[in-house]
């Protein structure tokens, strides 16, 4: 966050957890695992809680991925005005398992957005009684930060090709102090770097939308392609010295990054999409992205595509992740590793 492969109207938060074999589409599910029970025979009782808790956090993933990559808004009912724009379940550790607790969703209505949580799921938030449900009004300072000098402000009305980039409200609570908000103003400094350093393998930015002198969106380039399904649809003519270039592609908009003291932080095939008009992988979804050497905030990094003992803000971050997606993704051999954890892609 997308945190999704192919960029869509709704943006929420790009994922925590996300396996390396198999990372969904925009909008696709895979089946979702079932837990197992805990205990075993002898011996085997540590593989199979072990087992049971990545089972457990990967069906929590692919339900937050299903409501995270760009599924279009639900109506509540036909008529309310009433609509989800981003929706989780939320899990909690039994024993050696987890096991669904609730479903936060957050709504708009009109102007008006509102976090509530129920323990209904699935197809059975279509329709949902919002009237026994708390339901917290959302303060607009909480996720929409005020625009300030130096930032650039987006042509209006938008172009079609643009994409709205819209503040994300799935980590938001009540004793919430701004981090939504900050974290879009974070991100908005990072695009007017790159904006006045442009790339071909880093996204476009556009500006600032902006409403009653608050940051409402980001505006971008919008790249309607993921890599993963550039893969697939031209399967038959992307060879390994076509994947060789993908793979150098991007880390030319890594280095890109690093000569301006930036690091990604999270690179992974869910940032990573595809630029038709060039026939070029672009890198997306800066929220993560900090001045190299600068400590790691709340959003940084997706689960088994970063380092995980890294705290700040590092080339080498970057590197893992792309080389994870070199030999898991493309497919392809490792690299020789140098002696500054750089990895050179180049064919």
């Amino acid at each position: 966050m997308a945190d999704n492969l192919a960029q869509a109207d709704l943006d929420v938060p790009k994922t925590e957890v996300a396996p390396k074999e198999n990372i969904p589409a925009a909008g696709e599910r895979e089946p979702e695992p079932q837990a197992m029970e805990s205990g075993g025979k002898d011996g085997e009782s540590d593989n199979a809680s072990n087992s049971n808790i990545a089972d457990a956090k990967w069906a929590r993933e692919l339900d937050r991925r299903a409501s995270e990559d760009g599924l279009p808004p639900k109506e509540l009912k036909a008529g309310s005005g009433l609509q989800i724009i981003e929706q989780s379940e939320q899990w909690v550790e039994k024993g050696y398992d987890f096991v669904f607790d609730q479903t936060k969703i957050i709504i708009r209505q009109g102007d008006s957005v509102i976090m509530a949580t129920t323990d209904k799921r699935g197809s059975e938030l279509k329709g949902l009684d919002l009237e026994p449900l708390e339901r917290i009004p959302i303060p607009p300072e909480h996720f929409c930060p005020e625009f300030k000098a130096g930032l650039t402000r987006a042509p209006t009305p938008l172009a079609e090709e643009i994409y709205v980039k819209k503040p994300r409200l799935f980590y938001w609570h009540p004793g919430d102090d701004g981090s939504s908000a900050a974290l879009i103003l974070q991100e908005a400094d990072v695009c007017e770097i790159l904006n006045q350093h442009p790339h071909p393998n880093i996204a476009q930015y556009h500006g600032c939308l902006v409403k009653d002198g608050r940051i409402t969106g980001l505006c971008l380039t919008n790249y309607k392609l993921s890599l993963k399904d550039a893969l697939v649809a031209k399967e038959d003519v992307i060879d390994e010295a076509k994947k060789q270039a993908y793979a150098a592609a991007i880390e030319d908009g890594i280095y890109h990054l690093h000569g301006l003291r930036l690091a990604h932080n999270d690179i992974n095939p869910s940032n990573v999409i595809f630029n038709e008009g060039t026939g070029n992988p672009v890198i997306i979804d800066f929220d993560s992205c900090r001045p190299i050497g600068e400590k790691l905030g709340e959003k940084a990094g997706t689960f088994e595509w970063e380092l995980e003992e890294a705290e700040l803000s590092e080339p080498e971050n970057d590197f893992y992740g792309s080389s994870s997606i070199r030999e898991v993704f493309l497919q392809l051999g490792p690299e020789n590793k140098s002696n500054d954890c750089q990895f050179s892609f180049k064919a």
